[in-house]
């Protein structure tokens, strides 16, 4: 009888392949906790950290060929962290999986710039996450990231490695926009509480209930 969705994009990603009627649909968003993490620093270097997988939509490949590029780019480029990926065997590129709670967001917590080029997401919780420990986000610009980091992350087209390579190199020579980024991620995170979305699920429930007695 009633549909709860994660984002507006979902909604819409349903509505086009089922024709269900937005109408019945109720966008609920996820929360986002902050996650207290490890007091132990993961690297003694600074560092760029990814969170992806094998899964073609999480875009490992186009991921890994914007790094390449952008240590083309630069005299010192930084060494990229990326979680979920056993190791690539690519110059610069750090493999780590099975992080526990803490090793993860202790890695979120002291990167220099976060990167999730993921090129389908219903909601995703990486840059959120990110943002949480004030760290500047670069994410794909596609529907779902757009709307949930509502403006506190730099955007940019997935399937484009160049055009990715470029804004991290941007990014990461300037100090005063990257920080301008972060301070607009606690603003966002407001939008999301499990305290909230249980609020707001059992509104759902409660309405969906009355009408069927």
């Amino acid at each position: 009888d009633e549909l709860v969705v994660i984002s507006h994009a979902t909604a819409v990603d349903v509505h086009g392949r089922t024709g269900r009627p937005m109408k019945n649909m109720h966008v609920i968003y996820s929360g986002i906790p902050l996650t207290r993490p490890g007091p132990v620093a993961p690297m003694t270097e600074p560092y760029i950290f990814a969170v992806t997988s094998s899964l073609p939509h999480k875009n490992a490949r186009g991921l890994l060929d914007a790094y390449a590029m952008y240590r083309q780019q630069v005299s010192k480029p930084l060494p990229l962290v990326v979680c979920g990926l056993n190791d690539p065997h690519q110059e610069g590129v750090i493999a780590v999986s099975g992080l526990d709670d803490a090793t993860l967001h202790a890695y979120y917590r002291d990167a220099g710039l976060m990167l999730f080029m993921s090129l389908i997401e219903g909601f995703g919780f990486p840059p959120l996450e990110a943002m949480a420990h004030g760290t500047p986000v670069l994410c794909a610009d596609i529907p779902s990231l757009r709307e949930v980091t509502a403006g506190a992350a730099a955007l940019v087209d997935p399937h484009d490695a160049a055009a990715v390579a470029d804004r991290m190199v941007a990014l990461l020579a300037d100090a005063i926009g990257v920080q301008a980024l972060a301070s607009k991620g606690a603003k966002v995170l407001s939008r999301y509480s499990w305290a909230m979305c249980a609020q707001q699920v059992w509104d759902v429930l409660r309405r969906a209930s009355i009408r069927t007695r």
